[in-house]
């Protein structure tokens, strides 16, 4: 899955997905290694420009079906989710002018033509990855 593809190649992989955080957002429940995960996608006319990839907060998370779509990380540097925070390599940095700080303690960036990708986390726990095409 990558920034750039387009929403009927998605939802043929995927099929259609649940409005969820808002509207806008296209989501599916997944499972990897046993536990539930979440991927978000968002499109901006038919082409996918930005996609998160979370540990979904239990009291908010509404009931979707979670399926195996295989394992997900971010590339380069292969970053999952439950990866320790210490683990990232150079590329990723203290994120600036991103998330705040509200539910994540933990944000960095890495920043490439066309786009930035943020991983997100709290105690040394990477819960969120993100990756969203330059605007």
């Amino acid at each position: 899955l990558a920034l750039g593809t387009v929403r009927a190649d998605v939802e043929r992989a995927f099929g259609v997905g649940f409005s969820y955080p808002m509207r806008g957002w296209h989501t599916y429940a997944a499972r990897e290694d046993g536990a539930r995960r979440f991927l978000s996608l968002f499109y901006a006319d038919g082409v996918l420009v930005a996609l998160e990839y979370y540990v979904p907060k239990l009291d908010r998370a509404p009931g979707l079906a979670a399926r195996d779509y295989g394992a997900f990380r971010l590339s380069p540097g292969d970053v999952a989710l439950g990866a320790t925070t210490a683990s990232l390599d150079e590329r990723y940095t203290v994120a600036v002018g991103g998330p705040a700080p509200v539910v994540y303690a933990e944000a960095y960036e890495a920043r490439f033509p066309g786009g930035v990708a943020y991983v997100m986390g709290n105690d040394g726990r990477i819960e969120r990855l993100g990756l969203y095409a330059a605007t």
